[in-house]
């Protein structure tokens, strides 16, 4: 009989231990469940000021006058730069071909004045290029 009496002092002290830690579990869940419910609190709060933050922005947007549309400027890009293009070529064409006559007469009076004195034509250039205008002046 004693044996029976050591088994159900001991299933006793097992139930005992599972009871302490089936309570113990119950207790840790409980307060995991009480701070997850806080925590929802919280985060339904954040949530409301930002719907009513969004209600907000929308009345604002169907409020705003119709008068003040952004106006979107189309630019001619495209013609633009055809037109200074061509204005630059139209210049640039001009002040060339002036250069080029300008070039060319100071050749032809070297020549005739390497043929009036029997010089090379070539000697003489330092003193043209003293008298030529500058590149860039026209």
């Amino acid at each position: 009989m004693r044996t029976k009496d050591a088994q159900t002092f001991l299933s006793d002290v097992t139930d005992r231990i599972q009871e302490k830690r089936l309570h113990g579990r119950v207790e840790d869940l409980d307060k995991e469940n009480t701070r997850l419910r806080a925590q929802i609190q919280m985060l339904s709060g954040d949530l409301k000021h930002e719907r009513d933050e969004h209600e907000e922005l929308v009345d604002l947007l169907k409020t705003r006058p119709a008068k003040e549309t952004v106006k979107v400027k189309r630019r001619g890009g495209l013609l633009r730069i055809l037109a200074i293009g061509g204005a630059a070529y139209v210049l640039g064409a001009k002040a060339g071909k002036e250069r080029y006559e300008q070039i060319k007469d100071w050749f032809a009076a070297m020549r005739d004045r390497a043929a009036g004195t029997g010089q090379d034509p070539m000697s003489g250039m330092t003193d043209a290029q003293s008298t030529m205008k500058e590149p860039g002046s026209i």
